[in-house]
């Protein structure tokens, strides 16, 4: 059994704590299958998990493991090679979901207050000058496992 922290992406102190199963061999399918499926959870945990889930205007995460869109409303996204990236919009900030299958790198969410939101195509421009020289205008709020 391990404890996870289910955190709302909008604002941070908002959050619950849970108790899951580690019984797969990775860990971020075991955040999947108990917040996803609700494996392994008891009635009482998957209740608490889908109230948390409606008090939540946007996304939420566990940190390093997990990351769903919940209720935000989706903006659109882009796909290339072996990258995508999916807007959403929750609160008054916007989200930018990075996923990839680049070898080396990793998954990562930034979020940036609405008025700053430029579309999809400078947020993402936006986002390559930050892997790139690492300044951008937004907060990385969330980051993935490396791809191997």
């Amino acid at each position: 059994m391990k404890k996870i922290e289910v955190i709302d992406c909008c604002n941070t102190e908002h959050k619950i704590t849970m108790v899951i199963s580690d019984d797969r061999m990775d860990f971020v399918d075991d955040v999947y299958c108990a917040l996803e499926k609700h494996e392994g959870l008891s009635s009482k945990q998957i209740k608490k998990l889908e109230d948390f889930r409606k008090s939540c205007p946007g996304p939420i995460m566990v940190e390093g493991y997990y990351f769903s869109d919940n209720d935000a409303e989706y903006l659109g996204g882009r796909y290339f090679d072996w990258t995508s990236y999916h807007f959403y919009e929750a609160e008054g900030f916007v989200f930018a979901h990075y996923l990839t299958g680049v070898q080396g790198d990793r998954d990562f969410v930034v979020k940036l207050a609405k008025d700053k939101y430029k579309g999809l195509e400078a947020t993402r421009e936006d986002i390559h000058t930050w892997q790139a020289i690492g300044q951008g205008s937004f907060e990385v709020v969330w980051r993935g496992h490396k791809i191997y």
